[in-house]
């Protein structure tokens, strides 16, 4: 089937112009005086072109328009869309010029045989009813009827796909009830082919939160996102790109996906599947994973005992490799391999046998399914994982500090990692401030990190931040919950509650529900999610140093009278803390807190004590009054 021309694209377009569509794309006042002017008798001309028609009011000014509302063209000085392009729209239907020979076709042959510029008089005579039976009825609705009052019903489901179809069948397109069906069609990816990747993937992220919508209806379908105070207007027999949205900019592409995506799952359509395989498309060097299995093969033949120090050499260009390979999620194993055999060869009383047989046994078998290549587009994103985190806008969220935690992994990245509870949809959100270290020269100087300003508000550093109750705008989000450092983001420290007045839900655990025993289930294609938990404790009842697991122990009692044991593993970086913790004067008078606390298998791990509105990171905060 041949392109249509470009003047039988730019009549359709011309029918979908509504009164409506032409005032959310100006405004009132603009429309109401193209009228006018087209009322006192303005004359206009048409020459169509190849793309493009060139419109000509009163001899002066000059407009060219093609079939959409995104590209135009204006003689007069203004910058936005002015008065004589909805004049050239409006005035069309009624022009002689713009009529189509029904039986010949006359516009298109001429234009095919060359003659691209038609004049008025070239289709003056006999085919002003064709005009009329084509879309007249269509913009005197338009118009004229817009103007009325809607139903009670206007903001109800859109008609069936079919009822639009019988309508267009028989000739005239009713304006006034237009046909929406295709924002409902099964097929979602037909619907937003048109749109970027990185903006389908950022609307689907939006999702998680809650938003209320305002649905109204007349010649257009206008989705009002209430909580983010912005508008999406759809029109009949089009697609999203073709809306009409109150955000300009790049964004609009963004807020258009939302606002259809969030319209089709209040009508009842789950597009999760979908999304997923748009959102999920890897690629990576099979060279690589053939030689990370390589090695990975020689290290289980060889065994653990005859093992040379060269092996972690070798393990560190095969991260290297991976990395360069695309394998951003096999680098990290790669190298928390490496950290784990280092643990081995300098005799260190953590290392453990069965976490380095998972890791290997793990690594091995994620090598085996990307070699196949047969896994499912989320699965397979899994394994191969991604070298930066993706982030989101969202345009509001609060957060209530719980705590900060030093840290550093054997594959070779130190940090400090911020624990944030968000009001809004009672989840945890962290904030990582990281570095690799396994470069030459690499350093991390945890005191100078803790103590330096915020990236998002000067004057706020980050110890302050980790126990403040905050108010972000428009900050940028992670699918696991991270926040970004990035700037654009506004930070507003509001009055801290205490943490007794906070609901907690997910978070918060009774020491008899740490206590309980709890399986171990390994998996290969995600990381086992890490588990927190705020538990309210009535005071410390033990100081233990625990000399052949080199960990502090504090035994904690809750209101039943249940115990608890807090392990904390020592560290000479961190002695001057496990030694403030160990004194009784540091605990003893502590009674009726909350401690934020990691739960590792059968173990423990205290991160931060809570009472009230205040808090101590037990590692970061008494490292340094051990210091002073």
């Amino acid at each position: 089937m041949s392109e249509p021309s470009f003047r039988t694209r730019f009549e359709r377009f011309v029918r979908q112009c509504t009164e409506d569509y032409l005032i959310r794309h100006a405004n009132k006042g603009l429309y109401n005086r193209a009228r006018k002017d087209l009322d006192k008798g303005a004359a206009i001309a048409y020459d169509f072109g190849d793309a493009s028609v060139v419109c000509r009011i009163d001899g002066d000014m000059v407009c060219t328009l093609t079939d959409s509302l995104d590209q135009w063209s204006c003689s007069c000085p203004s910058p936005s869309i002015c008065k004589h392009v909805l004049m050239a729209l409006l005035a069309y239907p009624e022009s002689a010029s713009a009529v189509v020979d029904a039986t010949e076709g006359g516009a298109d042959a001429a234009n095919v045989a060359g003659a691209s510029n038609v004049s008025d008089a070239s289709h003056a005579s006999g085919a002003a009813d064709v005009l009329q039976a084509s879309g007249e009825a269509d913009m005197a609705q338009a118009t004229g009827a817009a103007d009325m009052p809607q139903a009670s019903g206007a903001t109800d489901m859109p008609q069936a796909s079919g009822a639009m179809d019988a309508t267009q069948a028989s000739g005239t397109a009713d304006m006034s009830t237009p046909g929406f069906g295709w924002m409902l069609q099964g097929e979602l990816q037909p619907l937003l082919w048109s749109l970027s990747e990185t903006a389908l993937e950022e609307a689907w992220f939006r999702l998680r939160y809650e938003e209320t919508l305002e649905v109204k209806r007349d010649t257009l379908l206008t989705v009002r996102l209430t909580g983010s105070q912005v508008e999406v207007s759809f029109r009949a027999e089009s697609g999203p790109l073709d809306a009409l949205c109150t955000v300009k900019g790049k964004e609009a592409d963004i807020w258009k996906a939302e606002a259809l995506l969030r319209y089709r799952r209040q009508q009842g359509l789950d597009d999760t599947a979908a999304l997923e395989r748009a959102a999920h498309t890897v690629r990576y060097r099979i060279e690589a994973v053939v030689a990370c299995r390589d090695l990975v093969g020689e290290l289980l033949r060889i065994g653990l005992a005859r093992l040379p120090e060269s092996t972690l050499y070798r393990l560190e260009t095969m991260a290297v490799t991976a990395r360069s390979g695309g394998l951003p999620e096999i680098e990290r194993r790669l190298r928390g391999l490496r950290g784990e055999l280092e643990l081995f060869f300098g005799r260190h009383v953590r290392f453990s046998m069965p976490r380095m047989l998972q890791r290997l046994s793990a690594l091995r078998l994620a090598l085996r399914q990307l070699e196949q290549g047969e896994l499912a587009p989320l699965r397979q994103a899994e394994l191969v994982g991604s070298h930066r985190s993706r982030y989101y806008t969202v345009p509001r969220l609060r957060l209530y500090g719980l705590g900060a935690e030093p840290w550093q992994t054997a594959s070779g990245y130190r940090g400090i990692t911020y624990y944030l509870y968000c009001e809004d949809d009672g989840e945890l959100y962290t904030y990582n401030d990281v570095r690799p270290t396994y470069y030459e020269g690499g350093a991390y100087d945890y005191s100078a990190h803790y103590t330096a300003s915020s990236p998002w508000l000067a004057g706020l550093d980050m110890r302050r931040f980790a126990r403040s109750q905050l108010v972000f705008r428009d900050i940028k989000v992670s699918r696991d919950r991270r926040i970004s450092a990035t700037s654009g983001a506004s930070l507003e420290v509001a009055t801290r509650l205490p943490v007794e007045e906070l609901a907690l839900p997910g978070l918060r655990s009774s020491a008899a529900e740490l206590s309980a025993p709890g399986g171990y289930a390994p998996r290969l294609f995600a990381p086992a999610p890490e588990r927190l938990a705020v538990v309210p404790l009535l005071q410390i009842v033990e100081r233990h140093f625990d000399t052949s697991g080199q960990q502090l122990r504090l035994t904690a009692q809750d209101e039943a009278q249940t115990g608890l044991v807090l392990s904390l593993p020592y560290s000479a970086e961190w002695a001057r803390a496990i030694k403030r913790l160990e004194e009784p004067s540091t605990t003893e008078r502590l009674e009726r807190f909350h401690a934020l606390v990691r739960v590792e298998g059968q173990t423990v791990r205290p991160i931060s004590f809570l009472k009230g509105a205040e808090l101590t990171n037990l590692q970061l905060d008494l490292q340094d009054q051990g210091r002073r």
